[in-house]
Parts: structure tokens; C-alpha cells; sequence
């Protein structure tokens, strides 16, 4: 590994550039998407967020040239770090204005009025037609319907394109990100009005299955279940009545967390990403659970850095890795570039700099939280804590040293297979580190940002 000093330089470097790269993607009006199978010609709209600002055809390059609600959220969580850091001032707080106002707009979407159009899909090709989202489903597409799209076109249009849906974690990201921004900096009408609906359209639609994160299947899925829950536990928590609303979300709640409890297996010593009634698989261990303690932003409690199972997942992960990429095997030396799940077949089925990221991030939220109070050893956790060289006995200012050091281990890591340039794609190969899939990708970008703030906070703790 290379000496700590000389990391940190990078990481700060490399953290100027993957801001001015994000931005890239955020309200590019400027750019322009043609999809001449779909006889589209996009242009975003203010306060849209594109996954990848790079227009691509699947050439292999996948068309990410549009606004996920869940990567949306993960960048606007970016900015609220680059606002906070004083990289970005009133530009940032001009970026969730518009933001917010974009995704408000998104609600008054109906997919009644395309399915109604007679010339729906006339301009669409021969080709594209096998792609195209039957006038049955656009019909479906009103009120909540809306939120459960995984994304639109950056121009604030309904995507027709056929997908995984619906998904249901997207809006309670959103709000989770929202709710932050207004704890800092204060809330305007439009924010508390997008907040509040995000929070009833969660209440209303806790625990249902939905499309996983990857948007490969439908499922009861721990990160949308985390979510959720983590959103309406703060709205419980900020709740001025105690009337029937107040009853129904505490209701939930409590529904959710035993949901959320089932998702444990201690055949596979792990978070298990969907329970089903049959033996849990190599798919269902699952970088999406580690996200989701991220994402969730608990600070304490079952199912943050802190809880023992999440601790168990991220090592069982580590072990999946180290075992099935020949990068890894290759170096042993270093902490290991990680993925999604065992078998993942997805454009080169590799490493994700955004996984690599979370689990150094993982490490330094838990750095920052051992200062003030140690980490136990349990049955669950003694395999991550071995990882990161803690015995049990020590006291939370070693921990966190300790804890600080592996998460540069896994920052040394992604520097290992990051260009000169400083870009970052999605993904990179699993055999030879080239990378791989959508090029630019924001929300790899937003990772490194928020892998870096709280790398500050763990090194500020620690001193």
C-alpha cells in the first residue's frame, strides 16, 4: 500500500475532480441525446441529473441519458457535501432549488395522455418497437404510479422505453437527502412540500415488493425496506401529533423492522438482499445492503455501520471478491475492489467503483463513530473486525485508527485502477482493470465525495 500521506494527497486531488465531473451531469441543458430508434432528441431540463452525461447507444456503452431517482439522490447528497465544504456556495443551494422544482414537475406526468395518442410509437423503428412500453403499462402511469418509475428523461418526460418497475426506494432517498439539506440550511415551501409527499407515498406503499436496486427483479428488497424505513422513522420521530397519520407511520415502522430482521442469515453470515421461502443463493449476498447503511445515514442502532450484521455482510462480501476477481488474487496486498453480488453477469460483471467506495465510506462513518464510543466484539462482527486488525479489548481512538487505515486501504484500491485523468466509469474489469460500462458515471463520482467527507470528519475525529 502506498504511504498514507501520499494517498491522502491523491484523494484530495482526485476529490476536485470528481466534483467538477459530477456537475457535469447535473442540469446539463447544453447537451442533447438523440435516440433515432425511439425517434427522441433530449435535452435536460434545469435540475435534472443524469446518470451519465455521455450520449451512448449500448455501442457497448449503455444509454444512461436519463434522471434515476436513485442516482439523482445519491448526487444531490454530493452536493450537500460540496455546499457544506465550501466547494460549492450558492450554486449548490441554486442546484437543489432547481432539483427540487424538476422533481415536482415529475408528478403531474400521465401516462393516460400518451397510451390515449393514437400516434404513440409511430416514430419509433422496427427495431426499437421490440423495446417500446406497451399503451396497457403507460396507462398505468398516474398518481403514485409516477414515483414508482426508476427514471425519466432528463427533459422531464416519462421514459418509454421498457424497464425495470416499479421501484420503490427512489423517493424515500429523496427525501432521506432533502431532509438533510433543510436540517442545515433551512426549508423552502417547494422542499417541504416534495419531503411531505415523498413521506405519505412511502407510508402508503411500506414493505411492498418492487425491482430491486439493480433492476433485475421483483422482490421483497432489504435496501428499499432499509430505506423506507430509515425515512419514516425521522418522520415518527418529527411528528407533532399524535393522531391517526402519526399512529399509521409508527405502525409501519414496526412492520418494517421485522421485515428488516428477517433479511438476516446466519447460514451465510449476512443481510440477505431478498428473503424468499426458498435456501438463500450466492445472489442474495449483496453490496445493496452495505449501500443501504449508507444511504440511510442511521448513526447508531440495528442496520447502521454500527450493527454487528452490517459489519458481517461487508466482510462475507470482501471474501466473495477476494475469491472470484482475478485483480484481487492478483494482490493480495491491498484491501479488495468490490462489486455487486457473486455471478453478476451486468456489462463486464465487475467491480463498481461505487461499491469500492462504500466500503471505504463504510469504514470511515464507523472511525467517526468509535471516537466517542468503542466497537464490541460479537459473534457476528469478529471477521470484520479482524479485517481491519481490532481486537475487541481495544478503546474506540485505536479502533478508529485502525478503522481509518482500511478504509484507505480500500481508497488505495480504487486509486489503483483509476486513470491519470481522474475519470470514473461504472464499472472496472474483474481480470484486468480496464474500465468498463457507462463512462462518467455520476453517482461514482458522488461516491468518491462522500467517501472523502467522511474521511475528513473520521482524521478530524481522530486528532
Amino acid at each position: 500500500m502506498v504511504l498514507q500521506a501520499d494517498l491522502a494527497t491523491w484523494i484530495e486531488q482526485e476529490y476536485r475532480i470528481a466534483a467538477r465531473e459530477m456537475l457535469q451531469s447535473v442540469s446539463a441543458t447544453h447537451l442533447e441525446q438523440h435516440r433515432p430508434a425511439f425517434g427522441q432528441v433530449i435535452r435536460p431540463a434545469p435540475g435534472s441529473v443524469l446518470a451519465s452525461p455521455v450520449p451512448a447507444h449500448y455501442d457497448p456503452v449503455p444509454d444512461y441519458f436519463f434522471h434515476w431517482l436513485r442516482d439523482s439522490a445519491a448526487v444531490i447528497g454530493a452536493v450537500l457535501e460540496l455546499i457544506g465544504d465550501g466547494t460549492l456556495a450558492e450554486a449548490g443551494h441554486a442546484i437543489v432549488a432547481d432539483f427540487v422544482a424538476f422533481s415536482l414537475d415529475l408528478d403531474r406526468l400521465d401516462g393516460r395522455k400518451l397510451a390515449d395518442d393514437p400516434g404513440y410509437g409511430a416514430h419509433v423503428t422496427a427495431d426499437g418497437r421490440r423495446y417500446l412500453r406497451l399503451r396497457e403499462e403507460m396507462a398505468q402511469i398516474s398518481g403514485d404510479r409516477v414515483r414508482m418509475e426508476a427514471r425519466f428523461n432528463p427533459d422531464g418526460s416519462l421514459d418509454i422505453i421498457r424497464w425495470g418497475r416499479p421501484q420503490l426506494d427512489g423517493p424515500a432517498f429523496r427525501a432521506l437527502v432533502l431532509m438533510e439539506y433543510a436540517d442545515a440550511h433551512g426549508s423552502s415551501r417547494a422542499l417541504k412540500a416534495l419531503v411531505d409527499a415523498d413521506v405519505d407515498f412511502t407510508l402508503r406503499h411500506a414493505g411492498m415488493d418492487g425491482v430491486d436496486i439493480w433492476e433485475e427483479r421483483l422482490c421483497g428488497d432489504y435496501y428499499t425496506r432499509s430505506l423506507q424505513h430509515a425515512l419514516l422513522s425521522r418522520a415518527a420521530a418529527a411528528a407533532s401529533d399524535r393522531g391517526d397519520r402519526a399512529a399509521a407511520i409508527n405502525t409501519a415502522v414496526q412492520r418494517l423492522s421485522g421485515l428488516l430482521e428477517s433479511h438476516w442469515s446466519s447460514a451465510r453470515g449476512a443481510c440477505l438482499s431478498a428473503v424468499s421461502e426458498t435456501p438463500p443463493t450466492d445472489r442474495d449476498v449483496d453490496f445493496a445492503v452495505v449501500l443501504a447503511a449508507l444511504h440511510a445515514n442511521r448513526t447508531d442502532g440495528a442496520h447502521s455501520v454500527r450493527d454487528p450484521a452490517m459489519q458481517a455482510t461487508l466482510a462475507t462480501l470482501e471474501g466473495v471478491f477476494e475469491r472470484d476477481y482475478a485483480i484481487n488474487r492478483d494482490d493480495t496486498t491491498r484491501a479488495p475492489a468490490m462489486g455487486r453480488y457473486r455471478g453478476d453477469v451486468y456489462q463486464s460483471g465487475g467491480a463498481f467503483y461505487f461499491s469500492t467506495l462504500g466500503a471505504a465510506e463504510f469504514h470511515y462513518r464507523l472511525a467517526v463513530s468509535a471516537v466517542s464510543r468503542a466497537i464490541q466484539l460479537t459473534d457476528r462482527n469478529s471477521a470484520f473486525l479482524s479485517r481491519a486488525a481490532i481486537a475487541g479489548a481495544q478503546p474506540g481512538s485505536a479502533q478508529a485508527r485502525a478503522l481509518l487505515h482500511r478504509g484507505d486501504a480500500f481508497m488505495d484500491t480504487v486509486q489503483r485502477f483509476t486513470p491519470p485523468s481522474g475519470e470514473l466509469s461504472e464499472q472496472f474489469d474483474q481480470t484486468d482493470g480496464r474500465q468498463t460500462s457507462a463512462r462518467h458515471l455520476a453517482w461514482s463520482y458522488a461516491a468518491f465525495i462522500t467517501a472523502t467527507a467522511w474521511r475528513r470528519r473520521a482524521v478530524a475525529a481522530i486528532r
